[in-house]
């Protein structure tokens, strides 16, 4: 649960996979641990090191990371 005003990081397109699909990414500042709720679209959630993420992570993950964490230019496509 968001704890402190979350500071828009981009807004993408993910056309090649879903068309007319776009994603909000954010970054908080502050943050509490809470249990997830039922019913909802996310299957799974963790949190990882940027150097252990988990198999299967898409290409367009860790792009973002990159543009977030790294001196990367942003894209605007997912």
């Amino acid at each position: 649960m968001a704890t402190a005003q979350p500071t828009l990081i981009g807004f993408y397109a993910n056309h090649a996979n879903f068309p007319n699909d776009h994603i909000a990414l954010y970054r908080f500042s502050g943050w509490q641990s809470c249990a997830p709720r039922q019913g909802n679209e996310i299957a799974e959630r963790g949190f990882f090191a940027r150097d252990l993420l988990p198999e299967g992570v898409t290409p367009g993950t860790r792009r973002r990371l990159a543009e977030a964490f790294e001196d990367v230019a942003a894209n605007a496509h997912w």
